[in-house]
């Protein structure tokens, strides 16, 4: 009978235990600056290797990992918006040819329960984006524009400091394509051209953020 009064109590304890709220943090972002560092992950819709293709293409590994730095402003409870700077490095089949792959961002945020250590957001914004292949002598870079989507969440675990993870889709206008060559001698030749193609972008990112 001890026992089972014993067992009853502890049961008791630990459903009011369960049951009673964690204290929310004053996580409040309005009128407050951020600034974020972290990696990502991206993976980029690239052409397949094809049996007829050219012995001289270069074929750009689809997944990369990169950093991203973020900046930016919270403009009342729920809406927020920052910057975003981030590179990442894929491979190709040539071991001699890698390509980075940057983007510079404006995002707008809309962050939802406020006052609470969970905070989801949604977002959405524009960015310009390059991807550009770097040898010895020769450079090839693509450049363009575009638009982006997603979603994420920062979760406080003080006042001021959260970890922030996202993951979007990039909707990119590849607008123009430059080459430059080097002689060895000091000397660069460059090239570009007006290009009409478009691309996407999965990027998935996870870093922390401090608001202050």
């Amino acid at each position: 009978m001890t026992f089972l009064r014993s067992s009853a109590a502890a049961f008791a304890l630990l459903h009011a235990f369960l049951l009673t709220p964690a204290p929310a943090l004053a996580t409040d972002t309005e009128e407050l600056w951020t600034l974020g560092f972290g990696l990502n992950w991206s993976y980029l819709g690239t052409e397949e290797r094809t049996a007829d293709g050219s012995a001289n293409d270069v074929f750009i590994d689809a997944s990369g990992i990169g950093a991203t730095v973020t900046g930016g402003y919270g403009i009342n409870a729920n809406m927020a918006i920052r910057g975003e700077a981030s590179l990442t490095q894929h491979d190709t089949d040539n071991p001699d040819i890698e390509v980075i792959f940057t983007t510079a961002a404006l995002e707008g945020l809309w962050i939802a329960r406020d006052m609470e250590t969970f905070r989801p957001y949604v977002m959405g914004g524009v960015a310009c984006y390059s991807l550009e292949s770097r040898e010895t002598r020769f450079e090839f870079e693509t450049t363009g524009y575009g638009i982006l989507a997603g979603g994420g969440f920062y979760y406080f675990f003080s006042d001021n400091f959260a970890l922030d993870a996202s993951i979007r889709g990039d909707f990119i206008n590849w607008d123009t394509i430059k080459a430059r060559v080097g002689d060895g001698g000091g000397t660069t030749l460059e090239a570009s051209a007006p290009i009409d193609e478009s691309g996407s972008v999965a990027k998935i990112s996870a870093g922390a953020a401090w608001w202050f």
